[in-house]
């Protein structure tokens, strides 16, 4: 697909597949990414203010140059993605997987949120204690 400079502002991307995608520039403010399969896509420069991109696929993605103030990435791949450049003014990034990302300034960005990871963690655990019934 290619949606170079596209207005996509609220657009639904749930659980689309856009490996190798260029969206580079698209407008993507509050748009829904949730369960992207977005491997090696490129969306360089986006401005996608309050999007949402929980449990994306975004392994080798890049994102460099990114607006990406208020996204959330909670419980996504960015395995080798590129955020170079890209403002994370308090972007989400509860419970990813950054093996190889780049990041320039993730000063302003939110990590885990320790909170609902004990709740999480305290639910997995209630979960595993009940016998299943039949």
């Amino acid at each position: 697909a290619k949606l170079v400079g596209a207005s996509l502002e609220q657009a639904l991307f749930v659980e689309a597949d856009l490996r190798f995608a260029k969206l580079d520039g698209a407008k993507l403010g509050q748009a829904m990414l949730v369960d992207v399969i977005a491997e090696d896509a490129s969306f360089e420069g986006v401005v996608a203010p309050m999007s949402i991109w929980q449990r994306g696929h975004l392994a080798r993605a890049r994102l460099s140059g990114a607006d990406l103030t208020y996204a959330d990435f909670s419980y996504a791949d960015l395995t080798g993605a590129d955020f170079s450049g890209a403002t994370l003014m308090r972007a989400r990034f509860h419970k990813t997987e950054e093996a190889g990302a780049i990041f320039t300034n993730r000063l302003l960005a939110l990590g885990d949120d320790a909170e609902l990871a004990r709740a999480e963690e305290q639910k997995a655990r209630i979960v595993a204690a009940v016998p299943p019934t039949d």
